[in-house]
């Protein structure tokens, strides 16, 4: 679906949209104003946009990678309305049609959330002359470290979630020294940050942050998203020292549905928490806020959830569910989703009488699931890729005649396919190498082509493709700097998107997997991949090898 907006539907988005005193229009400004890092060292501009990664902070420095040339192709793209590099799920809102309603700032498009945000020239500029600029945001997800174990959560933003339902090991601790050291000019130009998880509050690396934070006094909003069960000295420290705003991640207004979705919370400490939070809140004169994802396991407590929060004049950011299917609305089957419209439409009289603050959250949900019923769900951005989005998310209050609003966006929740190889027993050079020989030995005995490699991070970033015609399988792209997820969506798009996948091997030490591409009845290619843990120093899991022939 990915393409260039249309100039007319691109006029209406940016009609909707507070762009006064932009220096120039643009599809979307995180590329030049924000930047998003994740549980892997993976710098990208926002949480939603998994498919472009601007860079890995395990084998690059954050100056290289926020002036490097892929954050300036994003740029460029965006310029252009060019929504072709990984922005599928924006593209989706505005071609549903969320941002119609002038009012919806919330729950609508999640590129509106980044017009909020500044948009600082850096001097100098580059040696050709093109602009450089500062990010004026940032959002920290620098650990999965977290006590729950949501059902509709997994291991990469979960550790209690990755040890105990994945039976995997801890993710490696990514952020050292070096980048602290590298993050400290950084913050002198940000104006406001986001810090999520895991649980922000028991993840170290965020505390350092905020240390170094309060030691500036530059920052002007600091959102914390939190699962509601940490309070203690540590936390009122941070509350004392930066100018926090605080939402909460609710996903139900019954202690049965709460529980039941947010696994080992209670209910009634998370109740005597957001008491202990919303007193802050309202002595600091900041607005409290909660993320509710919406999904087939508490659409029923959803009016009732906007009027308890509308009672301590809370906001809600409405979160959109796509994977695990089964949990999602957007997966639901025509009629059933039918079904869900009209119980919705029964209250919606009551929902305009009885709703203030959070009015226009309960219509933008409703529009949105009619926009939905009205497309095919094969419209969905990434539904046949198992990915989890979550939707928009308010700006600080940095947006002139919008009132300040409390709640953010959590991460994105796709897996990676380095993930499926954590519990691999650590091997030798020696053994790395025999396993690299069997692989050949198997595709040479299975296509006469010549078997051609590439070489993965730990963030499924492709760090070296080895085939002597620096054309991996004569794709003519250059792949270095991009994602797996990269690979698959240009073989996608050369050689046919209707896939027929066989694995005649899927374990922790290895994957061996057929791929027959065409398009319909037309096949145009089988491929044969085999993939292979790499392992670096002190027997930690650095990527991948993938070995593959075609025939």
């Amino acid at each position: 679906m990915s393409s260039i907006l249309e100039p007319e539907l691109a006029a209406g988005y940016d009609r909707v949209r507070p762009l006064a005193g932009k220096p120039f229009r643009a599809a979307c400004y995180a590329p030049f104003n924000s930047m998003y890092l994740d549980t892997f060292g993976l710098v990208r501009a926002c949480c939603v946009n998994r498919r472009y990664v601007l860079g890995e902070l395990t084998r690059q420095r954050l100056d290289d990678i926020w002036f490097g040339n892929r954050a300036r192709s994003l740029r460029d793209a965006m310029v252009r309305y060019d929504l072709r590099m990984g922005c599928e799920f924006c593209e989706w809102q505005i071609r549903n049609g969320n941002f119609t309603d002038p009012r919806a700032h919330q729950a609508s498009v999640h590129a509106k959330k980044y017009d909020g945000f500044g948009v600082e020239r850096a001097e100098p500029p580059t040696e050709r002359g093109a602009a450089r600029y500062w990010p004026t945001n940032l959002e920290f997800n620098l650990s999965n470290t977290c006590n729950l174990e949501c059902v509709t959560c997994n291991g990469e933003f979960s550790s209690s979630i990755r040890s105990r339902r994945e039976k995997l090991p801890p993710l490696p601790r990514v952020y050292g020294d070096e980048f602290f050291a590298d993050l400290e000019k950084y913050l002198v130009h940000v104006r406001s940050a986001q810090f999520l998880g895991g649980e922000p509050f028991l993840i170290t690396e965020h505390f350092r942050v905020w240390e170094m934070m309060a030691r500036q006094n530059t920052m002007e909003w600091v959102g914390i998203l939190t699962n509601g069960t940490i309070w203690n000295d540590k936390v009122e420290r941070v509350l004392a020292t930066l100018p926090v705003t605080i939402a909460m991640s609710m996903d139900g207004v019954t202690k049965q549905t709460f529980e039941a979705i947010r696994t080992n919370a209670v209910y009634e400490t998370f109740m005597e928490n957001f008491r202990r939070f919303l007193a802050y809140c309202r002595g600091h004169k900041r607005q409290m806020g909660f993320n509710f994802t919406l999904s087939r396991l508490n659409q029923h407590e959803f009016a009732d959830f906007l009027l308890f929060a509308d009672s301590y004049d809370c906001d809600v950011n409405v979160c959109t569910l796509v994977f695990p299917e089964p949990m999602s609305l957007y997966t639901l089957p025509r009629a059933e989703l039918a079904v869900v419209i009209r119980d919705f439409e029964r209250r919606d009289d009551e929902m305009k009488r009885s709703l203030q603050r959070n009015r226009v959250v309960w219509d933008s949900a409703l529009a949105n699931l009619r926009n939905e019923l009205r497309r095919s769900h094969e419209t969905l951005p990434v539904a046949k890729q198992a990915l989890v989005l979550e939707e928009a998310a308010a700006a600080p209050p940095s947006v002139a005649g919008e009132p300040e609003r409390a709640v953010f966006a959590e991460a994105a929740r796709p897996s990676r396919l380095i993930d499926g190889f954590a519990s691999a027993p650590p091997l030798t050079p020696d053994q790395e190498e025999a396993g690299r020989r069997d692989a050949l030995a198997r595709l040479a005995a299975w296509s006469s082509t010549p078997v051609e490699q590439l070489l993965t991070g730990s963030g499924d970033v492709i760090e070296r493709v080895e085939n002597g015609s620096g054309s991996f399988l004569g794709l003519g792209v250059d792949l270095v700097g991009r994602t797996l997820e990269d690979l698959r969506s240009v073989l996608a798009e050369k050689l046919g998107h209707d896939w027929k996948v066989d694995d005649l091997e899927a374990t922790g030490a290895r994957i061996d997997r057929i791929m027959d591409l065409g398009v319909g009845t037309q096949r145009n290619a089988m491929l044969r991949a085999i993939i292979l843990p790499r392992f670096g120093g002190a027997d930690r899991l650095a990527g991948l090898r993938v070995l593959m022939a075609r025939r």
